[in-house]
């Protein structure tokens, strides 16, 4: 499952955060299935906020990840569905 991740944080963390991610990626490398995988890099869209897209295999995965990056950033975490199954399951629903 694919889902839109969007983080919050003070802009006086941003150097905890980035020292975080530096580490973050080193555990990955460790326990890749622990953690969920990002489809999209992280972008920066305001001063105090970024957004990815994440590929999940279970809300572990999402919890971990969210614990980690705690109490420095919050995460608004948003399934996404492809147009085409959405449209499909429409269609059926329909019947």
């Amino acid at each position: 499952m694919r889902v839109h991740v969007t983080w919050e944080f003070e802009t006086q963390d941003v150097d905890k955060l980035m020292a975080k991610e530096m580490k973050y990626q080193e555990l990955i490398k460790k326990d890749p299935d622990k953690y969920p995988k990002n489809v999209v890099q992280v972008h920066i869209v305001d001063r105090n906020k970024a957004v990815t897209i994440w590929d999940v295999e279970n809300q572990e995965q999402i919890a971990n990840k969210i614990i980690y990056m705690m109490p420095e950033a919050r995460a608004t975490i948003v399934p996404i569905i492809e147009a085409s199954d959405f449209m499909k399951l429409y269609m059926q629903s329909k019947k």
